[in-house]
């Protein structure tokens, strides 16, 4: 059965209406730092004791704790989560000879590393449920287009080695990251966990980026918790993470002035920003407590409007609801209601454009990417501060 344009519009100004009530009414702003008095003194400690500077005491308690909250046994903390997502791939030697699986609707930073990398990007399409990766489509696309041979999977038409896939929890929310990965072993195929959007997310009772060969986040200002520009690196293994140590400080060797061992990079997190984790992380627990309290408030508002749905959290995930997500159900509506969203002034920005579109990668190598298409015209991110 089809809706009238009348109905719909009734529908829409009602919707408004009522989001724009609880909105104003509870102060909720899009994803902006959240300051309190107890970081200003955590911060000022650390101008008071000048530990300011990049590595310091700050960042190594700092990486102790977010150890404890995630455990995974080696966290590494960076200067973003940009460069974070480079040291993974550089510690897995991805270079020119190599392309890199990973999902078409994603932020860029996961493509730029690639490409920093002088790798190629090879995108995938996602499944409607988690915004992740499609497992099915995947395994089928492999089994079509590749050659496994050596113990490396091949691309038939470019005979570039797909040596590596870094798995997107797309605004916080996991991907079916089990079968993904059962896969990826199958095929000889490291994995980088993308979840710098998901500290304090959870799949089957494991931590966001612990699955894989090595996960990353980002604290940056936007984040749940922030460091105001930084990120982390989180591996179970002790090879890696001395590897990713030694070139996230400029490969230095140790007890020696000025002797390096290669070409490294300046990407460790300074401990001012550190300090700043430190206070923010003791309140994790409410923050995520406030957003999923959040999405309970939007799912009652929305209960009464069919014409759009809120984003649940996949199955077996404890999601830290890190961003709303208003999925609408045709494309034509999103233009309309962000304009009406902006003249009610409630915040919002549409979703993720296709990475694979812009035209410094739209020659690179893409499976069919249907639902990435559709579901990306769809997304709206509602006012998501706590």
């Amino acid at each position: 059965m089809k809706i009238s344009q009348n109905i719909k519009k009734s529908t829409t100004y009602k919707f408004v209406k009522d989001l724009k009530k609880f909105v104003i009414k509870n102060k909720i702003t899009p994803n902006r730092p959240i300051i309190k008095n107890n970081d200003y003194k955590n911060v000022k400690l650390s101008i008071d004791k000048l530990e300011i500077s990049t590595y310091g005491s700050y960042t190594k308690l700092f990486e102790k704790k977010i150890k404890e909250f995630t455990k995974s046994k080696f966290v590494l903390c960076t200067n973003s989560g940009t460069s974070a997502l480079h040291l993974s791939l550089l510690a897995i030697d991805i270079n020119e000879n190599h392309e890199v699986f990973l999902q078409a609707f994603n932020f860029i930073s996961s493509a730029n590393a690639i490409k920093y990398c002088n790798a190629t990007p090879h995108f995938l399409d996602i499944e409607s449920e988690n915004l992740g990766v499609d497992p099915n489509k995947f395994l089928n696309y492999i089994k079509k287009g590749f050659l496994f041979k050596n113990k490396k999977l091949i691309n038939k038409k470019t005979k570039k080695h797909l040596k590596a896939i870094i798995l997107v929890y797309a605004y916080g929310h996991p991907p079916q990251i089990d079968k993904l990965i059962k896969i990826c072993k199958k095929f000889k195929i490291k994995v980088i966990e993308d979840s710098a959007e998901a500290l304090g997310t959870f799949y089957k009772k494991k931590h966001a980026g612990t699955f894989g060969d090595v996960g990353i986040l980002s604290f940056n200002g936007n984040k749940i918790i922030t460091t105001g520009a930084g990120g982390a690196i989180l591996t179970n293994s002790q090879v890696m993470f001395n590897k990713m140590s030694d070139l996230a400080t400029l490969a230095k060797r140790k007890k020696k002035v000025f002797e390096y061992k290669f070409v490294g990079y300046n990407y460790r997190m300074a401990s001012i920003n550190a300090s700043l984790g430190l206070s923010q992380l003791k309140d994790i627990k409410l923050r995520i407590s406030k957003r999923r309290k959040l999405y309970k408030e939007y799912s009652k508002i929305l209960n009464n409007f069919k014409l759009f749905k809120i984003f649940q959290e996949p199955k077996h995930a404890k999601s830290n609801y890190w961003t709303q997500l208003l999925i609408l159900n045709s494309r034509n509506e999103r233009k309309d209601m962000i304009k009406n969203f902006c003249e009610n002034k409630i915040e919002s920005v549409q979703g993720w454009n296709l990475i694979s579109n812009l035209k410094h990668f739209k020659n690179c190598p893409k499976s069919n990417l249907s639902n990435s298409k559709k579901i990306s015209s769809l997304i709206i991110n509602l006012p998501s501060s706590n």
